[in-house]
């Protein structure tokens, strides 16, 4: 009967790892999936035209508005960055943190600034095509 059981425990345990590795290899190719689409629904965004005249002066209006707000807010969040990263640094070489902090905190900060550009072109795009 025990020998039963360890059978069973085994043999699902064995399962179990299995399904856990292809849910694992599901995420990065589900992953690419998303971005392949999304990629296909911003250009077929892009390619459509503003409107009329008006409707391209008012969209260039705002959309240089728009710039003008992120390049004050990233001014402030680089200052922030900056200080920080010699923070993280100066604790790194004192032995407090690994010297893999300050690389994470900049290259985190640089990923989110990118994607967040790339969102608010998108955006703004979306709204002056559509309205």
């Amino acid at each position: 009967m025990v020998r039963i059981v360890e059978f069973f425990i085994n043999k699902s345990n064995i399962l179990i790892q299995e399904v856990n590795m292809d849910l694992l290899l599901l995420a990065p190719i589900g992953s690419v999936f998303a971005l392949i689409f999304a990629g296909y629904l911003a250009y077929s965004v892009v390619k459509k035209s503003e409107g009329t005249e008006q409707m391209a002066k008012i969209a260039a209006a705002i959309r240089q508005g728009a710039n003008a707000y992120l390049k004050r807010q990233y001014t402030g969040v680089a200052i922030f960055f900056a200080v920080m990263v010699v923070i993280l640094s100066i604790l790194a070489f004192l032995g407090y943190l690994t010297p893999f902090v300050p690389f994470a905190f900049l290259t985190g900060g640089f990923f989110l600034r990118s994607f967040r550009f790339l969102r608010y072109e998108n955006s703004y795009s979306c709204k002056f095509q559509n309205s």
